[in-house]
């Protein structure tokens, strides 16, 4: 049976999610996960189809509505424009539909097991960038480097 098949349910795609970030996992193989996300299910460094795109857009969506670290962070989405998801290692995944995956860790956790350094990091990457899932205007994506 092939996984696309298998998962092709929006609720237990979610819930196959939720539970792979409890897995001990490092900054690039969390930005890997965002890009395949972000790619509609194909992961950009195999060019392998990982699942069936149409669950990126609920995926995304879950991770807009709770943010990482959901009670601590209600004010994530807007002030970084990205939507993400947040471990218990420190580690912190963001995904911008359809231009990348990013990612950053820390082991400083605050008392409600939040990594502040990683999320400061993301947000300084997309306020840097300048980017935003708000933003209407079109990103342009230099691939010549």
């Amino acid at each position: 049976m092939c996984i696309r098949d298998s998962y092709d349910d929006a609720a237990l795609a979610i819930d196959l999610y939720l539970r792979q970030l409890s897995l001990k996992a490092s900054a690039l193989q969390l930005a890997a996960v965002g890009a395949t996300i972000a790619a509609d299910g194909i992961n950009p460094l195999t060019g392998k189809i990982v699942y069936d795109g149409k669950l990126s857009q609920n995926i995304v969506a879950s991770m807009a509505a709770q943010g990482p670290c959901h009670k601590a962070n209600r004010g994530w989405l807007v002030a970084t424009g990205l939507p993400a998801v947040s471990g218990f290692g420190g580690g912190i995944l963001g995904v911008f539909p359809g231009v990348m995956g990013i990612a950053a860790y820390s082991p400083g956790l605050n008392e409600k097991g939040f990594s502040c350094k990683a999320a400061e990091a993301l947000r300084f990457v997309m306020n840097r960038l300048n980017i935003s899932v708000f933003n209407s205007e079109r990103i342009h994506i230099d691939k010549s480097r």
